[in-house]
């Protein structure tokens, strides 16, 4: 049997016996059957709706069936068309099918299964042109999606190609050039300006502080500032200047194309004031000011890279004059950078070659009048330059990270003479040693301590040193030092702060680092008696450290004054030239034990 595939049908005969004959017939296989008695009543039908087969006999009223399916074709082109014909008819049913008009035929009379099984196969066939049509408009759809795709791609890709250029020569968070592509627009300036015979005037800006500001708020608000930074500079600048983010918190300037030899300072003014104007961020007023250094092609420099020299050297010059101001190179100022690279690199195997010294200068009980403590203090014995300035070697030790192989090193050496002199000095003396910064963002820093200190013989119970920080120091990162101090502690170290009053001066972390001692600062020591405002701030820091149990020490005492002025105050200990100068060990330890300078005036 025939698996039938149910379609609408539509029978065209004009001898209504045939039509009821093939309704009752296809209607058996589940096919929706519509009739029509005429050429023009099956048109009707062929435009109302969807017909899979057209089963039409050849001898019409009027016309015959081929001229019908040929119509039906124009009409329908995919319905099938079926021929129902006699044998007479048989010739012209064979020449429909071969032009394409008809399907098949049909004789007359048919035998039921053979005109069942013709239609299915016509239902198969229509459902298979159907489904083709389907598939290729389907295809044709998606070429031309795809088609949309890949221009949108292309596009995309052309424009992802002009992002990566302009991220690969631009900083993301200012949208400035970086320093790659400013050192390439300056290196096109000063060409033009050769040919022209012009000068280019190069400024570079630094801005001060700005590594507090960024850690006091938050990375978003440093990153406010920076965007800020460069609206206002750009602001100050002509059309045909240059600008750019060459650093961190560090930009450049190009003026190029100007006859006026003053405009550098004019603009350079002109920035220092735009960027010293409150800026809103995180709804605070925030205060910013910068250093500036300028270079001028050809004068200083005749190349770029020579001339972005220059003008960072001028900045830092400005920088360490104190900030917010700005400076013009000077060959005197290349010298100090060569002596500054000289002396760095020195510094870099002075510890293996055995340099360095520690200077020791004692600290009194001003209430017993006796050398209770000594702090160390670090001094370097070049070979060829002799004891330099702490003031000028320390700062680089910080900057390279020496400081910290140093600073274990000062630890052993303190520990070292600790134990020299035990049975020379009276129980309980300590030596205090200064811990820099950047050992308080070591996590190791413990841990080698308390080897350094097992190493001397020394344990958490017996440990004779003390250690002081800075307030800037340890509030940077105030959680990492909280962490690290309270493990110092707990190895017997005691702790103290250094130039109090300087810096935060918070009592939330006076409570929270643990500390035993706070040392008040020397530039409220060096007035005293007489100016009363100093004298206000060491009694509040008096009260203060010992309302939290603290003992406080006065630094830079240098007249019996001082000296008398601070004990009749309370003060615990104090250390300074009227006592005392740093004194190498053996000369400190005969002054360690013999009795204190009176404090009095004599």
């Amino acid at each position: 049997a025939v698996r039938m595939q149910p379609a609408t049908i539509l029978v065209v005969d004009d001898d209504e016996r045939v039509t009821r004959a093939l309704v009752r017939l296809l209607r058996r296989d589940g096919h929706e059957v519509r009739t029509a008695t005429s050429a023009r009543a099956a048109e009707e039908a062929l435009r109302e709706g969807e017909v899979a087969v057209l089963l039409s006999d050849y001898r019409m009223p009027g016309e015959d069936g081929v001229t019908l399916l040929r119509r039906a074709r124009q009409l329908r082109p995919d319905t099938v068309r079926i021929m129902l014909t006699g044998s007479a008819d048989l010739k012209a049913a064979v020449a429909a099918v071969n032009e394409g008009a008809v399907f098949k035929f049909v004789l007359k009379p048919w035998d039921d299964d053979w005109l069942r099984a013709t239609v299915a196969e016509a239902v198969q066939q229509y459902r298979a042109v159907r489904e083709r049509a389907r598939l290729v408009a389907e295809i044709e759809e998606a070429n031309a999606r795809l088609q949309e795709l890949n221009a949108e791609l292309e596009q995309a890709l052309r424009r992802r190609a002009r992002d990566l250029e302009f991220a690969r020569r631009h900083d993301p968070l200012t949208r400035l050039p970086n320093r790659e592509q400013f050192g390439l627009q300056l290196a096109d300036a000063l060409r033009a300006a050769r040919l022209a015979e012009k000068p280019v005037a190069l400024l570079v800006l630094d801005l001060d502080r700005f590594k507090a500001v960024n850690e006091a708020l938050s990375h978003a608000a440093g990153d406010a500032v920076l965007r800020s930074t460069a609206a206002r500079i750009t602001a100050c600048l002509r059309r045909s200047d240059l600008v750019g983010r060459v650093g961190s918190d560090e930009f450049a300037v190009a003026l190029v194309g100007y006859a006026d030899p003053d405009l550098p300072a004019r603009v350079a003014r002109r920035i220092l004031n735009a960027l010293s104007e409150p800026l809103q961020v995180e709804g605070r007023d925030v205060f910013l000011t910068a250093s500036l250094g300028v270079g001028v092609f050809p004068e200083d420099a005749s190349s770029a890279e020579d001339l972005l020299k220059r003008a960072d050297l001028a900045m830092h010059h400005a920088k360490e004059a104190g900030g917010n101001r700005f400076e013009y190179y000077s060959e005197e100022m290349n010298a100090r950078a060569f002596e500054r690279m000289m002396l760095e690199t020195a510094l870099r195997g002075a510890l293996d070659r055995g340099e360095y010294r520690l200077f020791f200068q004692p600290q009194v009980d001003l209430r017993t009048g006796r050398f209770v403590a000594a702090e160390a203090l670090l001094r370097w014995e070049h070979p060829e330059l002799g004891l330099v300035s702490p003031a000028r070697f320390v700062p680089l030790l910080e900057e390279t990270g020496l400081i910290v192989p140093v600073g274990e090193w000062v630890i052993a050496e303190a520990c070292r003479w600790a134990r020299a002199w035990e049975a020379e000095l009276p129980q309980g003396f300590r030596i205090a040693v200064n811990l820099s910064p950047r050992q308080l963002l070591r996590d190791d820093l413990p841990d080698r301590a308390g080897e350094i200190l097992a190493a001397a013989g020394f344990s958490a119970e017996h440990n004779p040193l003390e250690l002081e920080i800075t307030e800037s120091g340890v509030m940077g990162h105030p959680e990492r030092a909280a962490r690290l101090l309270g493990r110092l502690r707990d190895l017997g170290f005691r702790l103290a702060v250094d130039d109090f009053g300087t810096g935060y001066s918070s009592l939330a972390y006076l409570r929270r680092f643990r500390l035993n001692a706070l040392k008040i600062d020397r530039s409220f020591v060096h007035d005293l008696p007489g100016q009363a405002e100093d004298a206000a701030i060491v009694r509040a820091i008096l009260a203060l450290g010992h309302e939290l149990g603290l003992e406080v020490v006065a630094e830079g005492i240098e007249t019996g004054e001082q000296a008398e002025f601070l004990g009749a105050l309370g003060c615990d200990k104090a250390q300074g030239y009227w006592f005392a100068r740093p004194l190498p060990p053996d000369q400190a330890l005969p002054t360690l034990r013999t009795p204190a300078r009176p404090t009095g005036t004599g």
